[in-house]
């Protein structure tokens, strides 16, 4: 198949995908305060989307034509107008970004629209703060009635959530109701209660520090007292829990911490992918948290499939303490609101590694500096090593398992434009093997 796109874009793709974060946001943008996002926009409002159409456009591709989806149009009919003006109704233009609001007809919405930058229509999007009319659009509604009735005070809001067994198990905390909060700071002290979501707020407070704590009590972590900086909107969140927690420090056999493991909470006696309740990656300094465990009796693991991969699983199956297998394994026992910290968790030896050396050349038998070079381990599903650069020297050197098949290929820019490739190799990884010699096609080879 022919490679049309630039070696720097196959790379970042690459890149995203061997990526051990288990989450990344679609859209990641700052958070912003109520305030922040009504300066932001060009009309705020309030309302009800009726429909929502889909907008398409056609391209011609090998000789045929095809359809593809441009965005859509999300017509709104308007409830209250906060900031701006307008007729009954507002279209609001997406273009299937990751930062697009899902406008879905019938749902209410508090948006915050601004230009389309192309187009110049009006547009929502999740960085201006556009939300689904809910419980935690009360800070938006509350402020905005404010403004709308001419004022422009200071406001202090917030929400407190608490997870436990019942909720984890749900997969969603619950709000604390009824739960005192005090304030404190510039001369001032009141206290409030939360409401029935765990919400809560004040307005007219002078500018300055202030000292927010609950009342919290019992075997209850993250209620500690948070301080703000209050000048226009500030806000807290406490997110509580009554489970347990855990951590502990990954070294290698030569007491080096190691990083970018994935360390697993095992349930002693099962076995398969059912077996691991939860995991978390290692830190630069080795350190690792799980920050809400449910109460029970666990196993500490690194690798417990004992698969050779190149990212997750250098190292042969460990449990903790120093054991290799869940036999010799230390029972870890989590309970409520408790925290632990296991120490340090050694490791058992990495799996054994051999160098793969090799040159990358073009069409004419000239080396390939800056080549990018891509191994990926035969028969045992994907795992790939990081991509490797040539040398001034069109050279590459990197470290894989012993013993283990290997397919290898290479691609590099086209100094006219275009991407050149080679053919894919495969090598068995041993002491013994010589330099491989990989040759990259011309574009359109």
């Amino acid at each position: 198949m022919r490679r049309s796109i630039s070696a720097s874009v196959i790379l970042l793709a690459a890149l995203i995908l061997i990526s051990v974060v288990q989450s990344v946001p679609a859209c990641s943008c700052p958070l912003i305060e109520p305030d922040t996002a009504y300066q932001n926009a060009i009309v705020v409002f309030s309302g009800t989307v009726e429909k929502v159409t889909e907008i398409t456009r056609e391209s011609v591709d090998d000789g045929k034509t095809r359809v593809t989806s441009d965005g859509r149009i999300a017509l709104v009919k308007v409830e209250q107008y906060f900031k701006g003006s307008g007729g009954k109704t507002i279209e609001l233009r997406s273009r299937n970004s990751s930062c697009d609001i899902n406008l879905e007809a019938g749902k209410r919405y508090i948006v915050y629209a601004t230009r389309d930058v192309e187009s110049g229509e009006l547009a929502a999007y999740t960085c201006s703060r556009t939300k689904l009319m809910d419980d935690y659009s009360k800070p938006d509604m509350s402020y905005l009635r404010h403004i709308a009735g001419g004022e422009q005070p200071t406001m202090l809001y917030g929400f407190a959530f608490k997870n436990s067994e019942e909720s984890a198990k749900r997969g969603r905390p619950d709000p604390l109701g009824q739960m005192m909060v005090t304030i404190e700071g510039e001369g001032k002290r009141l206290e409030v209660k939360t409401d029935s979501q765990g919400y809560f707020e004040s307005f007219g407070l002078p500018t300055g520090s202030y000292r927010i704590y609950t009342s919290l009590t019992g075997k209850v972590r993250g209620g500690d007292a948070q301080t703000v900086e209050l000048k226009s909107v500030a806000s807290v969140w406490f997110r509580t829990t009554m489970l347990g927690s855990l951590r502990g420090r990954l070294l290698d056999q030569e007491g080096r911490p190691v990083s970018d493991l994935l360390v697993e909470i095992v349930h002693p006696g099962l076995r398969g992918r059912e077996s691991i309740a939860t995991y978390v990656t290692s830190m630069e300094d080795g350190t690792f948290v799980f920050n809400e465990v449910l109460a029970g009796r666990y196993l500490l693991a690194v690798n417990s499939f004992g698969s050779r991969s190149l990212y997750g699983a250098p190292f042969m199956a460990s449990y903790f303490p120093k054991a290799g297998s869940p036999t010799e394994a230390q029972v870890i026992v989590i309970t409520d609101g408790a925290s632990s910290d296991v120490g340090d968790f050694v490791l058992q030896d990495r799996y054994p590694t051999v160098p793969v050396t090799g040159i990358v050349l073009d069409a004419d038998g000239k080396p390939v500096v800056r080549a990018y070079v891509n191994l990926n381990q035969n028969g045992a599903g994907w795992d790939a090593a990081r991509p490797v650069q040539t040398d001034a020297e069109g050279r590459f050197a990197v470290q894989v398992f012993e013993g283990v098949s290997y397919t290898i290929d290479a691609f590099a820019d086209a100094p006219g434009g275009g991407a050149m490739h080679s053919d894919r190799v495969e090598v068995i990884a041993t002491k013994e093997a010589k330099p491989l010699r990989i040759v990259l096609k011309s574009p359109g080879n």
